[in-house]
């Protein structure tokens, strides 16, 4: 079930992988492998940056296509008329 995927071999439990991913995923800042080692009570720091590691590459999909338009980046806008700004609409 996990062949071909970040968790294929792991002996770490699947739970703490999905614990990891919340985590990295939920934190404006990032996690460091530290802060996750904590986290989950993990005995190794050289597990924890090994998970983050390979859950961080599985993310990059270097084929997308480039964002364009207006996006939202952590509660900034980016490439359209900021809220409140002047000369929108008049």
């Amino acid at each position: 079930m996990t062949a071909g995927t970040v968790l294929h071999n792991t002996k770490t439990p699947l739970t703490h992988w999905f614990w990891a991913a919340y985590l990295m995923t939920t934190d404006k800042r990032g996690i460091s492998a530290l802060l996750l080692q904590r986290q989950l009570g993990l005995r190794r720091y050289e597990t924890a940056w090994m998970m983050l590691h390979k859950l961080r590459r599985a993310m990059v999909n270097a084929a997308r296509e480039p964002l364009h338009g207006e996006v939202e980046v952590d509660d900034t806008w980016i490439g359209g008329p900021q809220p409140g700004s002047k000369g929108a609409g008049s």
